[in-house]
């Protein structure tokens, strides 16, 4: 399960990076990345399905928080952007869940 939401993740990112494309699949990412993960398992339920959603969140959370805490220290801003991972983390565990529900069921109908 941990491999499939490192897979979602990945795509998120890939989908995020990508120039003039990125307006479309950056918003997008975690729901494409959600729904080709769900499709990866080898036993597809909607139990493990959640968990790649809810870990495909926890790891750009992750990888937000450095961004997030050098942003607040650098440009002394207000400490609100600390907020931003969590934001993100709960915006990727939401779109990664649905996609990864959808994956799961397409390959299980599969």
């Amino acid at each position: 399960m941990a491999r499939a939401a490192l897979i979602g993740t990945g795509i998120a990112l890939i989908g995020l990076i990508i120039p003039v494309v990125h307006f479309i699949t950056g918003p997008l990412g975690p729901l494409i990345g959600g729904f080709l993960a769900g499709q990866s398992l080898p036993a597809p339920d909607e139990g493990k399905a959640i968990g790649i959603g809810i870990l495909m969140g926890a790891f750009m959370g992750l990888l937000a928080l450095p961004f997030a805490l050098g942003v607040y220290v650098l440009a002394d801003v207000p400490l609100i952007v600390a907020y931003i991972p969590a934001f993100v983390m709960l915006y990727v565990a939401l779109l990664g869940t649905v996609g990864a529900l959808a994956g799961a069921m397409r390959a299980k109908s599969a």
